[in-house]
């Protein structure tokens, strides 16, 4: 559809959106500790709120290896990660880390400027 407008962002809102046939998802959650604490008569849930991690984190090794044996027709290139009740971080902590980032950088330079440019032959 995006190729035929030129791009999703052209796309005219008459337009109907695409039927989802296949979707899958994987939600990371810390509520239970182990397996065992799971319960059997656990409830479907209506909603889950969470963050998609795909970019961030994604199954290897053991995760993917028991998931791959319990559904072989699953396509893990395929499925989000959804962890449960993750947030993106605040705008506060985001501009603290960026502007931290850029003080540490000034700092370094101006210690290699100020005295830590010295060679070894000189001290």
């Amino acid at each position: 559809m995006a190729s035929e407008y030129g791009g999703l962002e052209n796309v005219p809102d008459s337009v109907p959106n695409p039927e989802i046939e296949h979707f899958a998802a994987l939600v990371k959650t810390k509520r239970f500790k182990t397996v065992g604490s799971i319960p059997d008569d656990l409830e479907d849930e209506t909603s889950v709120q969470g963050l998609v991690i795909n970019r961030i984190k994604s199954l290897k090794g053991e995760e993917a290896k028991l998931i791959e044996e319990t559904f072989p027709e699953i396509d893990l290139d395929k499925v989000l990660l959804l962890e449960h009740n993750r947030k993106p971080a605040s705008l506060t902590k985001s501009l603290g880390m960026t502007f931290g980032g850029a003080l540490l950088t000034l700092i370094g330079i101006g210690l290699f400027f100020v005295g830590g440019g010295q060679s070894a032959e000189e001290s």
